[in-house]
């Protein structure tokens, strides 16, 4: 297939983002190798997202600790900002059903979300008058790179070697 026909399959990066609780050292010696495999929402592996044929992936030399998976879409390229302020996700908005609380609302396009794109699929939680997001992709401009939400906070994984990691695109 050509570049142009192929459906959109967002690349895994093999960057992780160490998250405030735990130093990353400058050089690790050793480390361990996590694997995992890289889903849609559907459930379906995210073949050749630099994965193998089965969504799966790998990361050798990796510091034991908690990090989240920041990526990108194939062919964008480019290095990730050297940070991401993630103060807009614990933004809330005026709910489209203020009558409801406690009940996760689903949508169907694309919606702005201060210097984010929450993508197609996204939901918000509504708490009465306001909503939050809730399960989402967010993207960061429009190449990326992109990030899990999940019940309203930025997905993290214990990355260790000792467990396998399903890592879920909620848009894909």
């Amino acid at each position: 297939m050509s570049p142009v026909s192929r459906p959109f399959v967002p690349a895994l990066a093999a960057v992780l983002s160490l998250l405030a609780s735990t130093q990353l050292q400058s050089q690790v010696k050793g480390g361990a190798t996590v694997t995992g495999v890289f889903v849609g929402r559907g459930g379906k592996p995210m073949a050749k997202a630099v994965t193998d044929d089965k969504g799966q992936f790998q990361f050798t030399g990796v510091a034991p600790g908690t990090y989240t998976v920041v990526y990108q879409p194939s062919g964008t390229g480019g290095a990730f900002p050297p940070e991401i302020s993630i103060r807009a996700f614990s933004a809330t908005t005026r709910s489209t059903a203020p009558m409801l609380r406690g009940t996760e609302i689903e949508t169907t396009g694309q919606r702005a979300w201060g210097q984010f794109i929450l993508l197609k699929g996204h939901t918000f939680y509504s708490e009465g008058a306001d909503m939050k997001i809730w399960n989402a992709t967010v993207r960061r401009a429009p190449l990326g790179p992109y990030l899990e939400i999940r019940k309203g906070v930025i997905w993290r994984q214990r990355l260790d070697g000792k467990s396998p990691v399903r890592f879920d695109a909620w848009s894909y």
